[in-house]
């Protein structure tokens, strides 16, 4: 995003293109992430708005659902997009709602023993089954997509930014960005992180 006469914007650029352009309906947007595919960008419309999503080719903006009220809090901490989901953490808790429209539900079992963990952060995974997300003491949690489950990954992150061909890129309580081998398959850290 970027701010033009005053506004913050979301601007997207080609890459063979030299400049960037706004995309219209995204003033004051906030908590964005790109589809799967890169088609379309999900964020909340100014502190408290609607939950939206806009086509990157500037075509159209599309409202996903309000979010006033969700998890208490009412604020998105974050979101992340998986399959045809996306993922928002509100209230320190991960929820779901389909990328097309409806209503946010629960992503965590309530029999979960981390269901009320505080989640923060989501991010995720390439398999399309697994989101990652961080908890004020900077442990990393696994959810499932599937089954509403989650599980503590070896490794200490204030923030997880990505895992990309084995390799799981996170911010430590320092603000390093650090980088360590990562099996998405198995959940588990491989080796030492550099």
């Amino acid at each position: 995003f970027e701010l033009a006469k005053g506004k913050r914007l979301i601007f997207v650029r080609d890459l063979e293109q030299a400049t960037a352009r706004a995309l219209a309906g995204t003033e004051s947007a906030t908590n964005m992430v790109f589809s799967p595919n890169g088609a379309w960008i999900a964020f909340q419309a100014a502190f408290g708005g609607e939950l939206n999503k806009v086509a990157v080719d500037g075509s159209a903006v599309v409202s996903i659902s309000g979010i006033r009220g969700v998890g208490a809090l009412g604020y998105p901490n974050g979101l992340a997009w998986i399959g045809e989901t996306i993922v928002a953490s509100f209230g320190a808790r991960l929820y779901q709602i389909p990328a097309g429209g409806g209503t946010f539900k629960p992503l965590l079992a309530a029999d979960s023993a981390l269901a009320s963990s505080n989640a923060n952060l989501p991010v995720a995974l390439q398999d399309g089954k697994t989101v990652l997300y961080t908890d004020p003491r900077l442990n990393v949690f696994a959810a499932s997509m599937s089954d509403g489950s989650a599980r503590p990954i070896a490794l200490q992150a204030s923030r997880i930014l990505g895992a990309v061909d084995g390799v799981l890129v996170y911010v430590t309580d320092r603000g390093a960005v650090m980088a360590v081998r990562f099996d998405a398959a198995s959940l588990k850290v491989l080796g030492t992180p550099e």
